[in-house]
């Protein structure tokens, strides 16, 4: 037996209409979740850009006592040389 359903114009439109709806609330909700990943690892990255900047610090404060001591070493190595007598 074959059954024939009759759907009237406003009912298609009205479907329509609701499977619309549901479509953007849920790309609502799946953007929403987008948007608080990125929140948070922007936040994460912020974080580790901080920490980036402090160790870049340390490091130029080595970077500039080693070159005193590279300095210094240059200096008594060329003392040394002086004082040396003429082989």
């Amino acid at each position: 037996m074959n059954k024939k359903i009759i759907i009237s114009g406003p009912t298609i439109i009205s479907n329509e209409k609701k499977n619309s709806r549901d479509e953007l609330i849920i790309s609502n909700i799946e953007l929403a979740f987008q948007n608080h990943e990125k929140e948070q690892r922007t936040a994460e990255l912020v974080i580790a850009n901080k920490e980036l900047a402090v160790q870049n610090k340390e490091k130029e404060k080595r970077a500039a006592e080693l070159i005193v001591a590279n300095n210094e070493l240059a200096s008594k190595m060329k003392k040394k040389k002086n004082a040396l007598p003429n082989l």
